[in-house]
């Protein structure tokens, strides 16, 4: 809430009323829908995030909350809370933002309680794992291509083609030499993509947690950051 930037860190005031208790992605990715005019899942707003633009990542994170969980939570000096209450003013509105940047608007929770605790993440850390995230996603849609969401169009591209399409605007390259090049493009992305997913999803286990404001209990995966719900989103992509 109230994202900033400070300096070469992301500063913001930390949500109560229990909604770090942990994330479930269920309810995050459960009432998004796919298609133009529908409301955005979190992990696919992620991957449209433009490392360019340092608002995108406030607008994030004002939406949602810290990227990484409770490692950033810190109380803030009068000197730095000073300089933080003169730039929040200034902190884009999720809704507005990506209204104007995506043309639609994702899908927001309701917004926190504020608490006079704040987190701190340093912006290249937050665009690392956002463009880490970003080419698991990307790789993960080219290898699920199919000849018939391709017809129709000129000059479809193979997956070998749209995966180097794909790294070539992240401005990576992989060194691969020998026969049967297309193959060998195929079976990186898909290694790249199962790694990058499971390193995310390893210490993660469903549990039954409490449900706010009520004595109902409910299932749950045991997702304690954003970034290890957005996973399982991209995990319940892939397995459709």
């Amino acid at each position: 809430m109230g994202t900033v930037v400070v300096g070469e860190n992301l500063v913001g005031m930390r949500g109560g009323d229990g909604c770090f208790d942990g994330y479930n992605p269920f309810a995050l990715y459960g009432a998004a829908e796919r298609g133009r005019g529908k409301p955005l899942p979190p992990h696919l707003v992620f991957a449209e995030l433009d490392q360019e633009n340092p608002d995108d990542a406030c607008a994030f994170l004002n939406a949602y909350g810290p990227l990484q969980g409770t490692n950033f939570f810190l109380p803030l000096s009068a000197h730095e809370h000073k300089k933080w209450k003169k730039l929040e003013s200034k902190s884009p509105s999720p809704e507005r933002h990506f209204r104007s940047t995506l043309g639609q608007v994702p899908l927001l929770p309701d917004p926190p309680t504020p608490q006079d605790h704040f987190y701190s993440c340093p912006l290249a850390s937050f665009w690392k794992a956002q463009s880490e995230f970003e080419l698991a996603l990307r790789l993960h849609s080219a290898l699920d291509s199919r000849p018939d969401q391709l017809a129709g169009k000129a000059n479809p591209l193979a997956p070998h083609a749209k995966i180097q399409l794909i790294l070539a605007t992240k401005k990576q390259q992989w060194k691969i030499q020998g026969r049967n090049i297309e193959r060998q493009y195929i079976n990186r992305a898909r290694d790249f993509v199962a790694t990058t997913v499971n390193k995310h999803l390893e210490v993660m286990s469903p549990r039954i947690a409490r449900v706010p404001n009520s004595t109902a209990v409910t299932a749950v995966w045991g997702c304690y950051t954003l970034l290890q719900a957005m996973y399982l989103m991209l995990l319940l992509d892939i397995a459709g």
